[in-house]
């Protein structure tokens, strides 16, 4: 229905957000840069905050862009409905860890290392 009546070449509207297709205003660079920051000094667990429809995923998504180009290893923990243990888990699985991967003291220690 877009591509025709509209001429566009791609879809303009997708489940998740596309950061090609974001209109970065001077607080969304700020926000991308203090997330930047954050990763890059080892600050920690970074807050990013707003109303809804403010491009909070749409952040996430550029940083994560960003982290892929700077060859920056990262884990996406996409599901915030799951115990300790099954973030450690995830957490191990995405940085391809090489320990028993069920268990937080073998993930913790392979982190570690």
């Amino acid at each position: 229905m877009y591509h025709g009546f509209f001429g566009f070449k791609e879809d303009p509207f997708n489940l998740s957000p596309d950061p090609a297709f974001l209109y970065r205003s001077g607080q969304h660079e700020e926000a991308l840069a203090n997330l930047i920051y954050g990763v890059q000094s080892r600050k920690g667990f970074i807050v990013l905050t707003g109303e809804v429809g403010t491009g909070k995923t749409t952040m996430l998504e550029c940083l994560r862009d960003y982290l892929e180009q700077a060859g920056v290893e990262f884990a996406f923990v996409f599901n915030s409905r799951i115990d300790a243990d099954q973030f450690f888990e995830m957490i191990a699985y995405d940085l391809d860890l090489r320990c028993d991967r069920t268990s937080k003291t073998e993930v913790l220690f392979a982190l570690n290392q």
